[in-house]
């Protein structure tokens, strides 16, 4: 149950996310200095869109029920709808448990050797810690963008 709500709770974090991108390259907004607040959020959004493949690497301080937790998180997005992502114990670097999604097969694997399979993250989230999560949202959420299947009420730009 631990690992189950830990794997949880990695799944609902943002930390840093690095693209391949390099700047001046094709897709890379021109420079933005005096734009609009509107012209500069249209030029991310169209960026972070264009990312197929992304890394985030970070730490989760979790506080669930009472209880607390510290864990890394590395997740690893591929062309092709390929993902990896790692749930790390914060003081051996060992991890604790994994979900590997390529194209319709989804896989978590436990600390423990057990693996259990899908053809949806969500899903196999929800059989195994019993909680609907929306894990499909969080590829836009890491990059700062809207779930497209989501409609957004209001934006403030600053």
């Amino acid at each position: 149950m631990k690992n189950g709500i830990l794997l949880l709770c990695a799944l609902s974090i943002v930390g840093c996310t690095q693209n391949n991108m390099k700047p001046g390259a094709s897709g890379q907004p021109k420079a933005t200095v005096g734009a609009s607040p509107q012209v500069v959020w249209q030029n991310r959004q169209r960026v972070f869109a264009g990312m197929k493949e992304w890394s985030m690497d970070g730490r989760v301080g979790l506080q669930l029920r009472g209880q607390s937790w510290s864990f890394g998180l590395k997740w690893n997005e591929k062309t092709g709808r390929e993902s990896l992502m790692d749930i790390v114990n914060p003081l051996t670097g060992a991890v604790m448990a994994s979900i590997r999604e390529t194209g319709s097969q989804v896989v978590l694997k436990a600390a423990d050797g057990k693996s259990y399979r899908d053809t949806s993250a969500e899903r196999l989230l929800e059989r195994q810690l019993k909680l609907k999560f929306p894990l499909d949202d969080m590829r836009y959420w890491a990059r700062g963008l809207p779930a497209p299947d989501k409609p957004v009420d209001a934006i403030k730009l600053d």
